[in-house]
């Protein structure tokens, strides 16, 4: 896979216990973001935690819209 999502699939597979951290080197994140990051993994959940969040937004066919178009 070459996407940007793609890259994490190596690390998933090889280390499939562990707590994977990925950011963006193109984004300021908060201050203590990897803190918070790291807070919310003690938590009992089975969730993809992150700083922000999109919306993908789809068509009647249920197709994804376009980026622009995502809250």
């Amino acid at each position: 896979m070459t996407c940007s999502q793609g890259k994490q699939i190596h690390s998933l597979e090889k280390f499939p216990e562990e707590a994977i951290v990925t950011c963006d080197d193109d984004l300021i994140y908060p201050k203590n973001w990897m803190h918070s990051i790291y807070q919310e993994h003690l938590k009992p959940l089975e969730s993809i935690i992150g700083n922000c969040k999109i919306h993908f937004t789809y068509d009647k066919k249920r197709n994804t819209l376009p980026y622009k178009s995502w809250k």
